[in-house]
């Protein structure tokens, strides 16, 4: 395995952010039931995997090469996203596909579950002038902000005292 840093081109990941909804879907699993699965289905799933590898390329050449496309982006994560559908039946349910679709309706380009599935973050892309419209069909979960780090992931919690 190789491990090649990325490198988008100057815009295009305030562009991407300004995109950007995440929701929390209030759902919580255990990781290691849905990766089990996964990790059985490999040897019958090799096709899925190669496409999801071909469409990371694709979004990094989008973002090295390209000048940030809302459709252009949205429709590979979706893509992926129903490809990923296919890795285990624990991936997702009839409330995540509910959410999933009730943000397409409402103008969301794409999206995916975060990590293995089956609970946990919604991400989304869509045009500024359709998130509104997201958020409201998505109302009744919660939406956590999200924005650029350099340094990997961070989260703030706020505690009482």
């Amino acid at each position: 395995m190789t491990i090649e840093p990325a490198r988008p081109n100057g815009e295009f990941i305030n562009d991407l952010f300004g995109h950007v909804l995440m929701f929390w879907t209030g759902l919580q699993r255990n990781a290691s039931s849905v990766l089990s699965e996964q990790r059985t289905n490999i040897p019958d799933k090799l096709g899925i995997l190669k496409k999801m590898r071909d469409q990371a390329h694709q979004l990094r050449t989008m973002a090295e090469k390209e000048k940030f496309s809302v459709e252009a982006f949205g429709k590979v994560l979706d893509e992926s996203w129903q490809l990923k559908r296919q890795l285990a039946s624990s991936i997702s349910s009839s409330k995540i596909d509910e959410y999933y679709e009730l943000a397409r309706k409402a103008g969301a380009e794409g999206g995916k579950i975060c990590g293995a599935g089956n609970g946990g973050f919604l991400l989304f892309i869509a045009r500024p002038e359709k998130k509104a419209a997201v958020r409201k069909a998505l109302s009744q979960l919660l939406e956590v902000p999200i924005h650029f780090e350099a340094h990997g992931s961070k989260v703030l919690l706020p505690f009482e005292q």
